[in-house]
């Protein structure tokens, strides 16, 4: 009895799961300068502001303009997430089997510090938040979408690393989401290769939650030098993702930033010390002047669209005034 019992109980959990499946795009589309869209309805303060982009998500599936989705965040596949200011559907078209939506953004976390060809990323992902009653939505559940049409598994919504003794660090990490996750193993760079330094399973039950779920692991032989770290995500299907990198200071080192890849084609990320506190970053030509420049940067940060030659990379301690430099070259 108790087993029929646990069997409905289970099945009534995968049914709930599946009747909630709400709609996610098969197709993201983002450009810069999306120009004056006029008023934003959810922010009536951002009146006079100039849109940054225009995002356009395209759906398998019938979507009135009452129940488009708010949009929430972009995110790109290395983890880097842009919340959304005003994420209301500019407008809504229904054409031959599929739904259009329109998005104009006014603004994102980091406007103004020359960071705004993140919206030109390819692959970009996105996080929706459907109105009550739509697709079974409670109106506050957030779906995180890829370009396949399905929700991606796993959000993370943080990730840190902080070193504890000479040899010992402890990684902490959030999820705002899980779909099917397995469990999370924590890797650590060798100079040469990725290895596996311990295995964390899911805290959800049956591997899904809509919840914030909150994780840990020491690291008790991570040795005193410059360590990365990255968490690999693995579902119950074998399918896995990846965090962003965090990178642990050698024990009494200043801070420091490591740059990948270098040389690059153009786009590079820079990966800052994790518990050295806000860093300000600028990025300089050859005749040294300022491309790029980066406030209060405290884990990693994605330098896109450079032009052939030499870079200066100058990170400056936000409390100490403090500084180091590193060069990056494009090819």
């Amino acid at each position: 009895m108790k087993r029929v019992l646990l069997s409905c109980a289970l099945l009534s959990i995968f049914s709930l799961a599946q009747a909630q499946t709400l709609p996610c795009p098969v197709d993201i589309k983002s450009n810069q300068g999306g120009g004056n869209c006029g008023p934003c309805a959810s922010n009536p303060s951002l009146t006079d502001k100039q849109a940054t982009a225009k995002v356009t998500l395209t759906f398998n599936a019938n979507i009135s303009a009452s129940c488009a989705p708010r949009l929430v965040s972009l995110q790109s596949r290395d983890g880097r997430q842009r919340p959304i200011q005003c994420g209301s559907a500019n407008s809504v078209e229904f054409r031959g089997g599929r739904t259009t939506i329109e998005y104009c953004l006014y603004g994102f976390e980091g406007e103004g510090n020359n960071d705004g060809n993140f919206l030109n990323a390819p692959s970009l992902n996105v996080v929706l938040i459907y109105p009550v009653g739509c697709f079974g939505s409670d109106g506050t559940t957030p779906v995180r979408c890829g370009t396949a049409g399905a929700p991606l598994p796993v959000v993370f919504s943080s990730f840190a690393a902080q070193r504890k003794t000479g040899s010992n660090v402890l990684l902490r990490w959030t999820t705002g989401a899980e779909s099917n996750n397995k469990g999370f193993t924590v890797q650590r760079f060798t100079g040469i290769q990725w290895v596996n330094v311990g295995f964390v399973p899911t805290a959800a039950p049956i591997g899904i939650s809509n919840t914030q779920l909150n994780y840990q692991f020491t690291d008790l032989s991570a040795g005193s030098g410059r360590t990365q770290y990255r968490i690999l995500q693995t579902d119950f299907d074998g399918r896995t993702s990846f965090s962003e990198i965090r990178v642990v200071g050698a024990t009494g080192a200043a801070a420091s930033v490591t740059v990948l890849p270098n040389p690059s084609s153009g786009t590079f990320t820079l990966l800052l010390d994790a518990g050295m506190g806000l860093q300000n970053v600028f990025v300089s030509d050859v005749s040294g002047r300022t491309v790029r420049q980066y406030r209060n940067a405290d884990q990693s940060i994605r330098v896109e669209n450079l032009q052939p030659g030499v870079y200066a990379i100058r990170v400056v301690d936000a409390r100490t005034g403090a500084q180091m430099v590193e060069k990056a070259v494009v090819q």
